[in-house]
């Protein structure tokens, strides 16, 4: 299996003053979601009103920029994360001179999506929306104790869908294995320089790269002396059972 990827960059072809752009990244890769890299050049505030269809998640890359979600706002920067209410409107606001960077994946609701949301109406009446840094620490078997793992969009905010980070400096590694029941996609962060290896397949993931793991191959990560591996990963299940979350991510008490 091939392991698929895109690249991309802030530094060239910015919209201009109080513009928005968004373009696609690794379009049609998995079922039910797709993802964009949005470019904001202020002063702008660019409202976005989403269909009850869909469920929004705002991953920030670079730049500064407030997103507004009902009674909620929330500065959006590098490393943080926001999820408007569903099928809320919700503006980003960029101040003069500054820009915002951030990759906004949509993912599609099914109806026994909708069926589960009902049934917990109060976890999706208001906006979610954290820094890394302030979000829990979890283990997992497959790394390394001195991994740092945090779980960023838990079980519950998105139905069929988890995100977590996982950092570490080299020599390390994360174990193979495998998980046929999701798609997962790597969003590497800043510094990151590790090896991507699925089934046969392997590739280099570095800062500002959107990555696709085979569904169902034999997946591992290893990083190098002196290097650093640092990426997000994005789980989109098939089904409503998230116990892959729930079994393999052990969230730290403290």
């Amino acid at each position: 299996m091939t392991i698929r990827l895109e690249r991309f960059s802030f530094d060239t072809d910015a919209p201009g003053p109080g513009t928005v752009r968004a373009e696609p990244a690794l379009p049609d890769e998995v079922a039910e979601v797709s993802t964009e890299l949005v470019h904001v050049t202020g002063p702008i505030p660019a409202r976005e009103e989403p269909s009850p269809d869909v469920y929004i998640v705002l991953i920030g890359l670079a730049g500064q920029g407030t997103v507004r979600s009902g009674e909620s706002s929330f500065e959006l920067v590098a490393e943080s994360l926001a999820r408007p209410a569903c099928g809320h409107a919700y503006e980003l606001e960029v101040a003069d001179g500054a820009e915002l960077h951030c990759l906004r994946v949509t993912r599609s609701l099914a109806e026994p999506d909708k069926q589960e949301m009902a049934a917990e109406p109060d976890r999706h009446a208001a906006m979610y929306a954290s820094r890394f840094a302030d979000c829990p620490t979890y283990s997992q078997d497959i790394k390394s104790a001195r991994t740092v793992n945090r779980m960023l969009l838990p079980k519950g905010k998105v139905p069929r869908f988890c995100m977590g980070s996982v950092q570490t400096t080299g020599p390390d590694q994360v174990a193979a294995h495998r998980h046929p029941m999701l798609d997962q996609l790597f969003l590497g962060l800043n510094d990151c320089r590790c090896t991507i290896h699925a089934d046969a397949d392997a590739t280099l993931l570095t800062g500002s790269m959107l990555l696709h793991i085979p569904l169902g191959s034999n997946h591992s990560a290893t990083v190098a002396e002196g290097d650093t591996l640092y990426y997000v990963w994005l789980d989109f299940f098939r089904t409503l059972d998230l116990s892959w979350i729930t079994d393999q991510h052990i969230i730290d008490e403290k």
